[in-house]
């Protein structure tokens, strides 16, 4: 039988269970685009692209909307200005409007799949999903069509789309082995200068106390402030977190994220949102880290918290 192509305004619509089924290794759940959506991004829209068949979801793919400036991601300098006034001159040389799969707040596209899918069906079930999206968006008015962070490095996208988009280099995006058991054995990995580096700043980490919590919502305007002052250091930016995103994300996706808070003394100078994932697939841990200026040592604390 034929899978049935739907495309919907809110996650809420599909059970987490069936939603979760298809991405089980992935650390950004039901929970973190439900909470996301609630928290609500200035700027965005969202939508999500589902195949079912039998009333059984078998695939299923986050997508965005949004009014987007072409300079966006254009690194500070003599270009980025010169675009600038571009705009300034003439508003609309510069902004599209622009239909997405991916999320602003993902790392990469997510595509999923049931687990009765097999590798043979996936690349006509991508196709399905792409032709759905941008019949979605063109029914809508969106002319100028995205996909955010494809994983280049997967066939799957590769030889499926290819030929219908160009291509262009994003953020990299790090993953760190974990191939050592304690901050010894992280210090032995290191080189010679990184290894005297950190241990001269570990002498200060007696000043830091680091606690853990769950929920942050009795201290969100402190937390939200260092998400800003870090986004306002960052040279590149694309969405901005509201305040609410912080406390709706715990409510949502419950023991799997939380929060490695830094004072020193009664000053909350860093604070880390973690988010993990352990399945029988893979196990992971996202990571956004937050400072005050002048504390970059604290991240160091991470390690032994």
């Amino acid at each position: 039988m034929t899978a049935t192509f739907r495309a919907l305004d809110s996650i809420a619509d599909v059970s987490p269970g069936d939603w979760n089924r298809c991405f089980p290794a992935e650390l950004e759940d039901w929970g973190y685009y439900r909470a996301t959506e609630e928290a609500g991004l200035d700027g965005f829209t969202f939508r999500y692209f589902l195949l079912e068949r039998d009333g059984r979801l078998l695939a299923a793919m986050p997508g965005f909307r949004m009014t987007y400036r072409l300079d966006t991601t254009v690194k500070p300098g003599g270009i980025k200005t010169i675009l600038e006034r571009l705009t300034h001159w003439f508003p609309g040389l510069m902004i599209l409007r622009m239909a997405a799969l991916g999320s602003p707040v993902a790392e990469q596209c997510h595509l999923g799949f049931a687990p009765e899918v097999d590798d043979a069906e996936r690349p006509a079930l991508l196709e399905r999903l792409r032709q759905g999206f941008e019949a979605d968006a063109a029914q809508a008015g969106f002319r100028f069509w995205v996909i955010k962070d494809a994983p280049d490095a997967e066939p799957l996208w590769r030889n499926g789309l290819e030929k219908r988009y160009c291509t262009m280099p994003s953020l990299p995006t790090a993953w760190l082995p974990i191939s050592f058991a304690d901050t010894d054995g992280y210090l032995k990995s290191l080189s010679k200068a990184s290894r005297k580096d950190v241990k001269r700043k570990l002498k200060g980490r007696d000043q830091v106390r680091v606690d853990y919590r769950r929920d942050v919502s009795d201290i969100l305007p402190l937390v939200a402030g260092l998400y800003r002052q870090a986004r306002e250091r960052s040279g590149l930016q694309f969405e901005c977190l509201p305040d609410q995103w912080f406390s709706l994300i715990s409510r949502q996706m419950g023991d799997k994220a939380g929060y490695y808070l830094y004072w020193v003394g009664d000053r909350l100078a860093g604070a880390c949102w973690t988010n993990s994932s352990v399945s029988t697939a893979s196990w992971g841990r996202r990571i956004i880290f937050m400072c005050s200026a002048g504390w970059s040592i604290l991240n160091i604390a991470l390690g032994g918290a």
